[in-house]
């Protein structure tokens, strides 16, 4: 594993431990439940990853053939903005970023009682 992926577990780790709503690590899907402790442990990294990820994990652990961290959702965010030229940030912010801010603008319309989104 290499450096940048140690510094992004452990900020996963932080983020989680301080209470914010983030996706699923391995999968990225926004299924991760409110309360931390509902989700389950991965088997792999010290996070919490939803419930399919966490029975994945146990199945592919019976058989020895985990998952590798570099194909987990929260590994492949890991780019180097400097390197990229401005059409191809464009479109990644288009496809990815996108997708997120919807979700974000969705869940801010629920009017959730339990989430602050001054941080985002």
């Amino acid at each position: 594993m290499t450096e940048q992926q140690q510094k992004a577990l452990l900020d996963l780790k932080a983020r989680q431990n301080a209470g914010e709503h983030i996706p699923c690590p391995r999968c990225g899907r926004d299924t991760m439940r409110e309360q931390l402790y509902h989700n389950a442990s991965s088997r792999h990294a010290d996070l919490y990853v939803c419930e399919a990820c966490g029975a994945a994990e146990a199945m592919l652990d019976a058989f020895s053939k985990p998952l590798p961290m570099e194909a987990w959702a929260c590994m492949k965010e890991l780019l180097d903005f400097k390197t990229m030229t401005g059409a191809q940030l464009w479109e990644l912010l288009q496809g990815n970023q996108a997708q997120f801010l919807c979700r974000l603008y969705e869940r801010w319309q629920e009017k959730s009682q339990y989430e602050d989104f001054r941080n985002y």
